[in-house]
């Protein structure tokens, strides 16, 4: 439904997200060149560490983390972690980027074993070092 105004404080916003995804894709690819430009053979891997549109939430509409790992893929072995929005983000990303497990040391004891409970009931791949 139009209420005929102007969003120009979306737009521009959209605008500088769509410029930094660029240039981060950009940025990488000349960090791949320079370091391995000679072993084209070997795949990168990049890490994301934060999926959602705002900290500390589980929002991850209109993420551009999640934009951003999803136009890496094709070059690069993406991996990604948030805390709160692994669920949401594991269907805004590409099926190839890898959402990562998390290591609990003491996982055994009182505050691990609770934290490593607690990671599990959100859903999250939890492994236990003690």
């Amino acid at each position: 439904k139009s209420v005929f105004a102007n969003a120009l404080l979306a737009e521009a916003t959209d605008q500088l997200n769509n410029y930094q995804i660029e240039r981060l894709l950009r940025i990488c690819g000349q960090i791949a060149e320079f370091s391995f430009g000679d072993v084209p053979q070997i795949k990168l891997k990049v890490g994301i560490l934060g999926l959602s549109y705002k900290p500390d939430t589980p929002v991850v509409e209109c993420s551009v983390a999640c934009a951003l790992a999803n136009k890496l893929i094709c070059n690069f072995d993406v991996f990604a972690y948030d805390s709160l929005a692994m669920p949401s983000a594991s269907q805004m990303c590409d099926k190839r980027v890898q959402m990562r497990r998390i290591l609990v040391a003491g996982g055994a004891g009182f505050i691990g074993s609770h934290l490593a409970c607690r990671l599990l009931e959100d859903g999250h791949d939890v492994i236990c070092d003690d």
